[in-house]
């Protein structure tokens, strides 16, 4: 009887002796890849820290070169130095930085800004080289060096000039860039140091414009560039200025009033201007034109960290402000501490300012035309000064709203607002509103002091009997 178990099981042998054998090249062809994959991360290592050698061996001999020629300059020009350009070395491009600064001694320490007559005596001159990989993959390479200038080198006319930047905290502002003016227009420029301090070491004597700036800061007036103007240099001294600056925090304006007609009733309201007030006071930039309509909001403004609050309110003089005549009211801004804030470095705060309204109603035979003028008068000895007999907005910014049995004088865009209702919203103060009857060819006119957020001032204008006029309101 044939054995047919025996061959089957040879045949399994065997096979399975096949599949160990490919395992076994898939395992070695594995291997050889990572072996193969490592050989080539480790030359590739190799020839970018070959490649890094050669870009800092060749960055440090354009340093020493550069060293080399701002030591051949004449302290005379070489004091103040401050230069960039390109050098290309075996193809490639390095950007080369160089500048001279005044020292205290020769032990190399920053010059400080003090109030010291005695000018410094040494330069620290240094060349710092960048590239696509110095300055990138690896630090940039700076060389420096002492150069003791020659006795006699500058001219007895000559002195320094020291410009200290602080913060609010009187800490030093680093690496601000200040510039110094001459008459003739001639600028100098630099850094300030770790000290906050610039110097300028052995310029001409006389007066120079000084401008200090630097991304997202501001002087306490607001502005991004502080200046200082006529700065004087004494020959043989060290002149000293000071200028605080810090990171701008910002405020954005809108508007709200009275509904005149039911005063319970907050509206959204609109202006032409918003005060900002602290140590200084001034107007907030972006406001609009007062030939112009107003806005529903101003902003952001930008404004500089003080440690104390801000008061703000809507308008473009003192006499605006709440706690002065006509309104008189010293407890407004503890009622309304919204509008009385402090102001943190690099913040954004918005700030509704509140305004009175007055409630005019208007009697006339005809359509009439609205004039409001502001004839708010300026608190003595304050400033800056209200504009006198100015009148608010365009041709088309005041017209008449019926409510009821009564019209009452509105700005055109609440009228034109989905829901209309009555905005007279304005800053505190004194005006002066006008209706002109054009076909009967007579006005009426009031004055009236917007004093009160809780009570709208109140009057009407009867054009039936008022002034003949040919010209319109007066």
């Amino acid at each position: 009887m044939p054995r047919t178990g025996r061959p089957s099981v040879l045949r399994r042998l065997r096979r399975d002796e096949e599949g160990s054998i490919l395992i076994e090249a898939l395992a070695a062809a594995v291997v050889l890849i990572v072996i193969a994959m490592a050989l080539l991360s480790s030359l590739d290592t190799a020839a970018k820290g070959s490649s890094r050698i050669h870009a800092r061996a060749a960055a440090s001999a354009l340093a020493e070169q550069d060293l080399e020629r701002m030591r051949s300059i004449a302290a005379t020009k070489l004091a103040n130095l401050r230069e960039e350009n390109d050098r290309v070395s075996a193809g490639v491009t390095y950007h080369v930085v160089s500048r001279a600064e005044w020292i205290t001694d020769d032990t190399s320490a920053p010059a400080s800004c003090t109030s010291d007559t005695a000018q410094k005596q040494y330069l620290r001159i240094t060349s710092t080289v960048t590239s696509a990989v110095v300055g990138t993959d690896m630090a940039p390479v700076t060389a420096s060096s002492i150069v003791a200038p020659p006795v006699a080198a500058f001219g007895t006319d000559q002195g320094t000039l020291a410009v200290k930047v602080v913060d609010r905290d009187n800490a030093p502002v680093l690496n601000a860039t200040v510039r110094a003016t001459a008459p003739s227009g001639a600028t100098i420029s630099d850094a300030t140091n770790s000290a906050g301090c610039a110097v300028f070491g052995y310029i001409d004597a006389g007066t120079y414009d000084v401008a200090v700036e630097k991304p997202g800061y501001v002087d306490p007036e607001g502005d991004a560039i502080a200046t200082q103007t006529g700065v004087a240099v004494t020959a043989g001294q060290v002149n000293l200025t000071q200028q605080s600056y810090d990171v701008a925090g910002y405020v954005t304006f809108d508007f709200t009033a009275p509904n005149p007609v039911t005063p319970a009733q907050l509206n959204a309201s609109r202006g032409w201007n918003a005060f900002v007030g602290n140590t200084t006071s001034r107007v907030a930039p972006g406001g609009a034109a007062f030939t112009a309509d107003s806005k529903a909001g101003i902003g952001p403004v930008a404004v500089y960290p003080f440690t104390g609050a801000y008061t703000f309110f809507s308008g473009d003089c003192t006499g605006n402000d709440p706690t002065k005549a006509p309104a008189n009211d010293a407890a407004f801004f503890a009622s309304n501490p919204s509008m009385a804030q402090i102001v943190a470095r690099a913040q954004t705060l918005a700030v509704t300012l509140k305004q009175p309204s007055f409630k005019v109603g208007v009697v006339s035979a005809n359509p009439v035309t609205i004039t409001v003028k502001e004839t708010t008068a300026t608190p003595t000895g304050t400033t800056p000064g209200c504009g006198g007999a100015q009148k608010l907005g365009a041709a088309t910014t005041w017209t008449t709203l019926a409510v009821g049995s009564t019209t009452y004088v509105t700005r055109t865009w609440s009228k034109n607002h989905s829901v209309p209702f009555v905005d007279t919203g304005l800053p505190f103060g004194t005006y002066t509103v006008c209706a002109f009857d054009p076909t009967a060819q007579k006005y009426a006119q009031t004055s009236l002091d917007l004093k009160s957020l809780a009570t709208p001032a109140a009057a009407t204008l009867n054009t039936k009997n008022g002034t003949a006029t040919t010209t319109g309101c007066p």
